[in-house]
């Protein structure tokens, strides 16, 4: 057992080279920052006092021990709970001795709950009716003169406070007294009596408050830019974006757009620049760059810092960082599943998954002038669950974000979203403009009303019309109809897997001549085989030959694509109306055809509900389609006011605001746990070792052959073989190992769980986490994963 350790060796993490780190001023540089320009003095010493506590007990000789081993020692003692322990025994007899106990019980708990969380998931205050962290520790084992010497030191107003309680179980009693006494008043909704925004809005101010802790604890280490935009990119961008809006292609589609920009525009600025805006224009009415022309302009003239571009899929995310490159002049910073990757085998200093590096650092705190991010990474700075979560909130205040396809949200959290949206603007000074072809009621969600930028679209141009039939059709008829039709472009929207490699079979059976090319899209293909099937899809869609494509609904967002004749199963009303701004997208030609029929698998099966579950919904979409069989584009935006109308009358989607109250009470997770979409059926990632066909060399996207050249690889084998030796990703950096994952995660699926199981048995989950799928019959260079036949293919 190693002996005392004088506090002032003591170290807060390795060295490195000849720079050390001393315990002490990474525990006083903590404190600074995190009083830095807090105006509140009872605050400000409960923050310097936070600071000074919460890693005071790496100062433990086991866990000098082990940052001192250098990886040779897997985990050292948890020291989080402790510096809680002690912080709020300490904060405790100040606000006693001082008369502040009583208005600033309620900061003292949630600050010192903060440091108990500050290396993992945020939790509940209490549990049950105790507050975990006040127990017993190894307090004496430790420098405890030495620790009392430097808080005395650094805090004078702690002269005459003991610094530990003299009866460990009195204190205990105290302490969990106390608390008890909260949750009849000061945690008590009812007692607060606010609104649901109201009681989010003090929510976000406590959330506020960890992310100064937390950024204070992690950027103490080393300073991090706050990204914000410099005048001179911001003179860039604008040179940029007005020079390519010169050079623009002309014609009725771009004249059209380039007036509707310009009419938002002057709306924006004739309603007082309002905090919240939509832009509700049909699909390929340059939404985004509309958007990126407003957000530059608000940089410009409103001294907003930074641009946060949401969107749900990442196919929309890397458009939209093209569009950025594109419109710009500059790459923003990507932050989704494969820029951030959890599950990287081996573990960082303290907390698996926390990096500690500064282009982790980089990355988590959004420090960049634009940031393009996934609903799923926004939502965990909304409602951060773990403590690193809240660095994306570090730099965040002043800035625009964009809120791309908000109707992809689940409708049971599209309320709570905005009411945390709207309290999260208010305590940052955000701008936020909401895109969507099919933009959902937000009045149940939002206390005031965003402002329409383009509320009168024009009706003159219809690209296309919209054909319904209540007459089904099973695969073999569908392959049949797409081949009769004398477009040259021709594409049909599945909604499961199954269905469309049922069609696409079908399809395969008839003459090629008829046919043409045929592509086939789903989400049960790995992202470098989807990335493949996109290029060739674009490059024959330019060069006008015959094709049909046949694909779920992976198509109807984010992949810029134009067919002369769609398909559309039956699904919902915003599903049809998405998947229809793939037709005659640009008006390249007089008028294109959407026909929605439904779908019976094998002329029986009705599959839609198998992916749109609320009977309401299917329902409604029925009456409304079929009470008129043909219709022009411009009838729909009215048509789609009138399904959301219905739908929240029929519910108002409100009970998930009781999450609000369960948060404020106590109970964190009820927020931290908020997810954007449904959670499924289980899904499991399995790694598929494909290779593109050598005729399809040429559609392999260029950054994946340099991540292959970058690390010396020849095929997706070694890939799988790199990712199992344990010993070679130990030894990357940080960057490294985020461009490794990158790679590895083109060859990366998420399948049903019984399927990923019968593909890769449970014991290999256990061993490898993310198991490969060895043996070619399971995948295909035209299907993907697994055979037509497969009962499991019910997911797009």
């Amino acid at each position: 057992m190693p002996g005392l350790i004088p506090f002032k060796d003591c170290i807060a993490r390795p060295d490195d080279g000849d720079r050390r780190y001393p315990l002490a001023d990474h525990l006083r540089d903590t404190s600074r920052l995190l009083a830095e320009g807090c105006t509140d003095s009872v605050i400000s010493i409960l923050f310097r006092l936070a600071g000074l506590c919460h890693d005071i007990y790496k100062a433990h000789p086991d866990w000098q021990t082990y940052v001192n081993s250098r990886g040779a020692i897997q985990k050292g003692p948890a020291h989080a709970a402790a510096g809680a322990f002690l912080f709020s025994w300490l904060a405790y007899q100040w606000l006693e001795n001082t008369g502040k106990w009583r208005v600033y019980r309620l900061s003292w708990l949630r600050m010192a709950t903060d440091i108990a969380d500050h290396h993992g998931e945020l939790g509940s205050l209490m549990q049950g009716n105790r507050l975990a962290w006040i127990k017993q520790y190894e307090w004496e084992r430790l420098d405890l003169d030495g620790i009392r010497q430097f808080l005395n030191q650094e805090m004078p107003e702690l002269q005459g406070v003991p610094l530990l309680p003299p009866s460990i179980r009195d204190w205990i009693n105290v302490a969990n007294d106390a608390v008890q006494d909260m949750q009849f008043d000061d945690l008590d909704p009812e007692e607060t009596g606010g609104s649901p925004l109201e009681l989010m809005q003090l929510l976000q101010d406590w959330r506020w408050t960890t992310t100064r802790f937390i950024a204070a604890d992690r950027f103490s280490i080393q300073s991090m830019p706050p990204g914000y935009w410099t005048s001179d990119e911001i003179n860039s961008a604008v040179r940029t974006l007005e020079r390519l809006l010169v050079d623009q292609q002309h014609g009725t589609m771009q004249e059209l757009r380039t007036r509707l920009q310009a009419e938002a525009l002057t709306r924006y600025q004739d309603c007082g620049s309002p905090d919240m805006t939509t832009v509700s224009l049909p699909t390929g009415y340059g939404k985004t760059l509309l958007a990126l022309r407003l957000a530059l302009n608000m940089v410009l003239n409103e001294n907003r810092r930074k641009v946060i571009y949401v969107a749900p899929y990442l196919s929309l995310l890397e458009q939209a960082a093209m569009d950025v490159l594109h419109w710009y002049g500059f790459a923003p910073l990507e932050h989704h599943s494969l820029a951030i990757h959890q599950d990287i085998p081996g573990s960082d200093l303290e907390e698996s998954g926390h990096g500690t590096g500064f282009s982790t650092r980089i990355m988590e705190s959004w420090s960049h002038p634009v940031v393009c991010t996934s609903f799923q990474q926004f939502c965990r700075a909304l409602f951060p669950a773990r403590a690193q979560h809240t660095l994306r909130r570090a730099f965040l205040e002043d800035s625009v974000i964009i809120i791309d396809e908000p109707q992809i949200f689940r409708p049971e959290g599209w309320n709570l979203f905005l009411t945390g949206l709207e309290a999260l603007k208010k305590r940052y000074r955000l701008k936020i403009i909401f895109l969507s072809a099919t933009m959902p009621p937000m009045r149940y969600g939002l206390a005031s009303t965003p402002v329409e930028l383009c509320p009168n679209p024009p009706a003159n141009l219809n690209r296309y019309r919209l054909e319904c039939s209540a007459e089904p059709c099973d695969q073999k008829r569908l392959a049949e109809l797409l081949a009769e039709r004398r477009e040259l472009t021709r594409g049909a929207i599945l909604n499961t897997v199954r269905d469309a490699q049922l069609v696409y079979q079908k399809l395969m059976e008839l003459d090629k001549n008829v046919t043409g090319d045929v592509l086939l899209l789903h989400g049960g293909m790995i992202p470098l085989h989807k990335k493949v099937q996109i290029a060739k899809m674009l490059h024959q869609l330019k060069d006008l030959s015959r094709l049909t494509v046949v694909a779920t609904q992976i198509i109807e967002a984010g992949v810029n694509v134009s067919f002369q004749f769609l398909f559309r199963a039956a699904a919902i009303l915003p599903s049809i109306v998405q998947a229809a701004g793939r037709v005659n997208r640009h008006a390249e030609s007089d008028q294109g055809i959407v026909l929605v029929r439904p779908f019976l698998r094998d002329g029986e099966k009705d599959t839609r509900s198998w992916i749109y579950k609320q009977p309401y919904l299917r329902q409604m979409t029925d009456e409304l389609l079929y009470a008129k069989p043909i219709r022009k584009e411009s009838e729909l935006r009215m048509l789609l006011i009138e399904y959301f109308e219905r739908m929240f009358n029929h519910n108002s989607y409100q009970a998930c605001l009781q999450r609000i109250e369960d948060a404020y009470a106590g109970n964190w997770p009820a927020l931290g746990s908020f997810e954007p979409f449904e959670n499924d059926a289980l899904r499991l990632p399995l790694f598929i070792p494909w290779e593109a066909p050598e005729a399809f060399g040429r559609f392999v996207p260029d950054h994946y052959r340099y991540l292959m050249r970058l690390f010396s690889l020849n095929n997706a084998t070694q890939i799988y073989d790199r990712y199992e030796d344990r010993k070679w990703m130990r030894s990357l950096s940080y960057e490294e190992r985020k461009n490794f994952m990158i790679l590895f995660h083109y060859h990366v699926v998420n399948i049903p769980g019984r399927l990923a199981v019968k593909l890769a048995d449970s014991g290999s989950y256990l061993q490898h986490r993310i198991p490969c799928l060895f043996g070619a019959w399971e995948y295909h260079d035209e299907t993907g994963i697994a055979s037509v036949d497969d009962i499991e293919l019910q997911f797009y």
